[in-house]
């Protein structure tokens, strides 16, 4: 399970009152972090039925920003996955199991029903911190290019400063470090 310092901004992003509905998937993803914040406040840049632009924005002791995390969310819709063969070159990463969907539901307090259902789509927030891992870089950005369900293998092929995650037949995600630009910007 993730320990690190993007929980408290996934906690805070959980509890945001959205337009969308219970069920709506995070599309895009960005995250600097400097130090440990203090104190955590939420701006919705945009809120509308299609889309909303989140900020949970992290504050020090004399209220300077020292991180954010933009998000962008929008309604989850059932329709046809674009079937993409995974290349050449890609490499095992994970699988994230139901068990991690569920214990990150919980320390999130995310009641969206997409993470409950079976099998689970992974909550994108559990991925990108796990992405951030990986690399020794406080900025970073993320594409959801389709849902990775509990129990898929995630296969990531890695070009420069960005990773691109497959599952055995589509393609999932693209994760760039030192993106110095939020979504919102």
């Amino acid at each position: 399970m993730p320990d690190n310092y993007m929980l408290p901004y996934a906690k805070t992003l959980t509890c945001a009152e959205l337009p969308l509905g219970a069920s709506c998937l995070l599309a895009k993803c960005s995250f600097f972090y400097e130090r440990p914040a203090q104190k955590y406040c939420m701006r919705l840049p945009r809120k509308g039925p299609s889309l909303s632009v989140v900020e949970i924005i992290g504050l020090d002791s004399v209220n300077q920003v020292c991180g954010k995390l933009a998000a962008v969310l929008v309604p989850f819709k059932k329709q046809p996955l674009n079937k993409t063969a995974r290349p050449s070159g890609t490499k095992y990463w994970k699988v994230f199991s139901q068990e991690e969907v569920i214990e990150f539901n919980k320390i999130t307090n995310d009641k969206n029903p997409i993470h409950f259902q079976k099998p689970p789509i992974v909550q994108g927030l559990l991925i990108f911190s796990q992405l951030l891992t990986l690399i020794d870089e406080t900025h970073a950005a993320i594409r959801f290019l389709s849902p990775l369900c509990a129990n898929e293998e995630v296969w990531i092929l890695q070009e420069k400063d960005t990773l691109t995650g497959f599952t055995s037949e589509r393609r999932c995600f693209h994760f760039e470090s030192k993106a110095r630009r939020t979504i919102s910007e």
